[in-house]
């Protein structure tokens, strides 16, 4: 539902005078005094929220106290939300109740019924009715994006930032002109609108590249670029919300936490970067990839704190749980790969190496011994946190991702070489045989693992002594040697 012309539907709280009209005039000198709100004003839009406030609690809903943009409203059958943003209202529940929101909104204001909801703020948004799932992705606006950067036909990448690479501060002479300089801040900007809505495995790359938005150079301006040929590979990438995973046979609300830090990878000073992901069921609810705002003494120190920031993350998604009466199975898993941080974060163990960390970061272990987190261990080759941390192979970050509900689109077997797509890896690899290994020997020298858009696999082209495989940064085939 979006709302017409929203911000001219509350009334001044304050005296506010304005000057007359072009073409009107009622006497000379004199001023009017605003009535109503306009657009312009600074506080328009605190008048429109406390206008439609006003308006959902006429008919029994309640504000979240956790996020002020939802309110709610427990039914004899069922809960129903509203979610504002702005002028859109996306309204959740079973039918009835939907309806019967909508006719009361439709009273109050002057309103456009879009019907179901299929996209919002951006986000679309396609349900399965039969297995409870909704997925959500971002394709129509990353085609835009694509298309305003002139990315539209560029090859597509397997990664978001290529294995290994080291973003740093440039020289004053290698800074990007101002123009350029505005295109890179408006698209890691657009980047970050994409990964905090439905793009998690893009949050590392883009936290690395909004560190150099002051201060841009060609190198920081490629790596976006980088990114984008990511999105070009992964378009249609969605995430998966919904399901029966998400509670248990006493209807409490099952709720898992990923945490990891790396050690110092910022190059400039030394800081490290930590994420997380929480999850409902397997449906992911928020994630973050972060730089740590002080230096940590060793990689023990960089987990505990990413563990105690984590920690706060989940007492706010408690308080929104709380706040729909709804109870979470506890204690909640916090999973890390790091056995000392996890002995510290529960304070099982402690030793001389750590009385420098701060009081405040004491956080966790506190909630732990309350009994509201269970700090456990994961095997590295587990940790979703790790696409938030640190830049990983394809093969790691489509298992990763599987993991916390993020799926890639299964059907992008692209021939980095020509780019010919094909509906199947079988039809791929015998075009790569007869088109670009005819009468080649290609020598088996290195162990990248082949790459043709997002499709990734370790097994060879073809079996006996002509062996390849698609170098992962050049795209090309290794070595072909004549026969």
């Amino acid at each position: 539902m979006d709302v017409v012309s929203a911000f001219l539907n509350g009334q001044i709280d304050t005296t506010i005078y304005l000057t007359q009209p072009e073409g009107f005039s009622f006497g000379i000198g004199m001023v009017c005094i605003l009535h109503k709100s306009i657009y312009g004003l600074c506080q328009v839009a605190r008048i429109w929220y406390n206008v439609l406030h006003d308006a959902l609690v006429e008919i029994g809903f309640n504000r979240l106290v956790a996020d002020l943009a939802c309110w709610f409203k427990i039914t004899r059958l069922a809960i129903i939300f509203v979610i504002a943003h702005v002028d859109d209202i996306l309204s959740i529940g079973l039918q009835d109740d939907v309806l019967e929101t909508k006719e009361h909104l439709k009273k109050k204001f002057k309103t456009k019924d879009m019907g179901e909801g299929q996209l919002f703020i951006g986000l679309n948004l396609i349900r399965d009715k039969e297995k409870g799932l909704i997925f959500v992705d971002q394709s129509h606006y990353t085609k835009e994006v694509l298309e305003t950067y002139g990315m539209a036909e560029c090859n597509p990448a397997a990664t978001p930032l290529l294995l290994g690479e080291s973003l740093v501060k440039g020289s004053d002479t290698d800074l990007l002109p101002p123009g350029d300089k505005k295109i890179y801040q408006v698209l890691v900007g657009s980047l970050g609108y994409l990964m905090n809505c439905s793009w998690p495995d893009m949050a590392y790359a883009v936290t690395r590249l909004t560190q150099f938005a002051a201060f841009p150079t060609k190198a920081h301006l490629t790596a976006a670029k980088h990114v984008l040929r990511y999105l070009k590979a992964t378009q249609n990438v969605h995430l998966t919300l919904g399901g029966s995973a998400g509670v248990d046979e006493n209807d409490h609300h099952i709720l898992s936490v990923y945490f990891d830090s790396s050690w110092a990878d910022y190059k400039d000073d030394s800081r490290s970067t930590f994420g997380y992901v929480l999850l409902y069921g397997t449906s992911p609810l928020l994630w973050k990839s972060k730089k740590h705002k002080s230096v940590s003494l060793s990689s023990t120190d960089a987990e505990y704190l990413a563990a105690t920031e984590t920690t706060r993350e989940i007492c706010w998604v408690l308080n929104l749980f709380k706040g729909l009466q709804l109870e979470v199975a506890l204690p909640i898993p916090l999973l890390g790969d790091n056995e000392n941080a996890n002995g510290l974060a529960s304070g099982m163990t402690s030793n001389n190496r750590t009385p420098h960390i701060d009081l405040r970061q004491r956080y966790v272990t506190e909630k732990s011994a309350e009994g509201l987190i269970k700090v456990m261990w994961v095997p590295t080759i587990d940790q979703a946190a790790d696409i938030f941390t640190k830049s990983l192979s394809r093969p790691t970050i489509t298992h990763l991702c599987n993991k916390i509900g993020v799926i890639l689109p299964p059907s992008s077997h692209t021939c980095l070489t020509c780019r010919t797509p094909f509906n199947s890896n079988n039809a791929m690899h015998k075009h790569i045989r007869e088109v670009h290994m005819s009468g080649m020997l290609l020598q088996r020298f290195c162990s990248y693992p082949l790459i043709c858009a997002s499709y990734i696999t370790r097994e060879p082209l073809c079996t006996g002594h002509t062996v390849a495989y698609v170098h992962w940064s050049y795209g090309s085939l290794c070595a072909p040697v004549l026969q």
